[in-house]
């Protein structure tokens, strides 16, 4: 196809506590290996815990968001506050 620069999309995986351990290992080296993944969203569904991985030229920066913090999403500029992300998920 014609060559361009396309806007790195985003993925966001909610983590389940059972495939936790999948979703952080495999799964993500999938998604890492995809060129046009730029941004990756691992959202924990057991505690307000969010990692975001960010490519980086060559290499992946990973940050954890957690608390009431908000997760920066620089490719879509866009801040997600954790009190969003997790609203109505709370008992």
């Amino acid at each position: 196809g014609p060559k361009g620069h396309a806007t790195p999309s985003v993925v966001v995986e909610v983590l389940s506590p059972t495939t936790e351990d999948y979703d952080r290992g495999t799964k993500l080296e999938d998604y890492q290996e995809l060129p046009s993944v730029g941004e990756i969203l691992l959202v924990a569904s057991d505690k307000r815990r969010v990692r975001r991985w960010e490519r980086d030229g060559a290499r992946w920066v990973v940050q954890d968001f957690v608390g009431s913090s908000a997760v920066s999403l620089p490719s879509l500029a866009v801040e997600l506050p954790l009190d969003e992300i997790y609203a109505g998920s709370e008992t």
